[in-house]
């Protein structure tokens, strides 16, 4: 049975701020299905995740996402020589 939850954006922007400096593979952080919050993804919960005995849904990896929309923004023709000289320096 598919609950519905209402989520707060103060406290998605909130989660957003504070995760995206963080340096990781894996998002720090997930939203628990069956008590409608969001938590820290350990390694307990990610092995809980991977078993099925845990239903997170991964908020994104915002490091991650931002360090691509940056490589994606520099590979734009126009910037293409402002690229070359951020990326030697």
């Amino acid at each position: 049975m598919m609950s519905n939850f209402i989520l707060s954006i103060d406290e998605l922007i909130k989660i957003y701020q504070s995760s995206k400096r963080i340096q990781s593979d894996f998002p720090a952080r997930g939203f628990d299905v069956d008590k409608g919050d969001f938590i820290n993804r350990t390694d307990t919960v990610r092995e809980k995740m991977e078993n099925g005995a845990l239903k997170v849904i991964p908020f994104i990896n915002s490091y991650k996402v931002c360090l691509e929309i940056i490589d994606k923004y520099l590979k734009y023709p126009t910037l293409q020589e402002y690229s070359e000289g951020a990326i030697k320096q």
